[in-house]
């Protein structure tokens, strides 16, 4: 179980996501840490939920070249090769089968863009103006809902601290999944004026200090 999210600025686009894992069988409840955010290229970066091999299956079936659109494309065709392996384990333990969802950030024709792949609501959306916010996992109606609740509260003349938001939409979740979703949590920000993305790890709510250098604008 997982929580995604993505917010776009004018020059950014921001990627967080928790690290806690669980897999469900007939008989047991595992939960282990699972690094969800992976890079592409130093250019853009992706996570999925739903199953926590995901990202190590999809990987290597991933473009060498090409641009965010080619990723993502190979990332939705990689998690519906998923779905299918999974299914019929899912049935044989009695276990209502998942589907794989995920993110995938970084800049296409110049603009900071996001694609937000969940095809268990029939939502497969490209977002690429600032000020945009997604929020995926479990029960994704109320992480959006949270997501966005969050995110008006915080925009102060046009600038929102991304990782604040990330923080306390995490948060604000727990609360009503506690098992599902936890820390710590991983951010990655991919920038206009820098080569590579810039990484963040917030290791639990004791240990959050807000940066300046997750503050984007979200509107011109």
């Amino acid at each position: 179980m997982t929580i995604l999210l993505a917010v776009t600025g004018v020059d950014a686009v921001i990627l967080a996501a928790d690290t806690r894992s669980h897999t469900v069988a007939t008989r047991q409840i595992k939960s282990e840490p699972a690094a969800k955010i992976c890079i592409w290229r130093d250019r853009a970066a992706w996570a999925t939920g739903g199953y926590s091999t995901a990202n190590a299956e999809i990987a290597p079936t991933l473009p060498r070249v090409g641009d965010l659109k080619d990723l993502n494309n190979a990332i939705i065709k990689g998690s519906k090769k998923v779905n299918e392996r999974y299914f019929e384990q899912a049935r044989a333990e009695r276990i209502s089968p998942q589907n794989v969802f995920s993110l995938t950030v970084g800049f296409r024709s110049k603009r900071p863009t996001y694609f937000v792949n969940a095809p268990g609501i029939d939502e497969y959306l490209v977002k690429d103006e600032p000020g945009f916010v997604t929020g995926l996992g479990t029960n994704t109606g109320v992480a959006q809902t949270i997501a966005t609740e969050t995110a008006r509260a915080l925009i102060r003349g046009n600038r929102l601290p991304a990782d604040l938001w990330a923080f306390q939409t995490t948060i604000r979740k727990m609360a009503s999944y506690p098992v599902e979703v936890g820390f710590p949590l991983d951010l990655v920000m991919i920038q206009r004026c820098n080569k590579r993305p810039l990484r963040r790890r917030i290791d639990g709510p004791n240990t959050f200090t807000l940066l300046d250098q997750w503050s984007i604008q979200v509107a011109l």
